[in-house]
């Protein structure tokens, strides 16, 4: 396999991670306020 392909791939899986993470974070600071 392509070493940049498996790079891409990595960067693209952390990336969407990180973007699952970000919404999970704005959804506990949205329950906290209603409280």
């Amino acid at each position: 396999m392509d070493l940049l392909f498996v790079f891409s791939l990595i960067a693209v899986l952390l990336a969407l991670r990180g973007s699952v993470a970000i919404q999970q974070l704005q959804l506990l600071n949205a329950r906290h306020k209603d409280v």
